[in-house]
């Protein structure tokens, strides 16, 4: 399990060494119900909150976020506002998997959605879809949870 040099390099990056990588592994398994051992971590650019992954492993790619440990909560909330996303039936979000921390790391990992150069069509696709999602109303102003946008 997990002999990749990259895997071990991207550990390193995200300061920390393989646990991260061992406890992500082990909660993806439990959580799609089929073995799962990553056999690659690529870092993947983009973000200044988070540092981020794109994993191989059992022919699936799949997104992580890793942080400190006390950041799960804004993991947990982005988790759940993509769950509300989905729900919504508006716009094509990636789906959480799981999320958790150990002592030193916490984690989001999500479906992996190859991005490609938007069209025109794409633009005005989710356009639509982002007024569709907030013509959603509720009782209340917000949402139930505090999250991090």
């Amino acid at each position: 399990m997990m002999h990749d040099s990259s895997l071990i390099q991207a550990g390193n990056q995200a300061g920390n060494r393989l646990q991260p990588w061992m406890d992500i592994n082990a909660q993806i398994s439990a959580e799609i119900g089929l073995p799962f051992t990553i056999n690659k971590a690529s870092p993947v650019g983009g973000g200044c909150i988070n540092s981020a992954f794109l994993i191989e492993g059992n022919g699936r790619k799949l997104f992580v976020k890793l942080n400190e440990a006390g950041k799960l909560p804004m993991f947990d909330a982005e988790a759940g506002g993509l769950e509300e996303i989905i729900a919504s039936g508006t716009l094509r979000v990636p789906v959480p998997i799981c999320w958790g921390r150990n002592d030193s790391q916490s984690w989001l990992v999500l479906e992996y959605i190859e991005m490609s150069a938007a069209s025109e069509a794409g633009s005005a696709a989710f356009g639509s879809g982002l007024a569709a999602m907030h013509k959603s109303s509720s009782e209340t102003f917000g949402w139930r949870q505090e999250n991090t946008i």
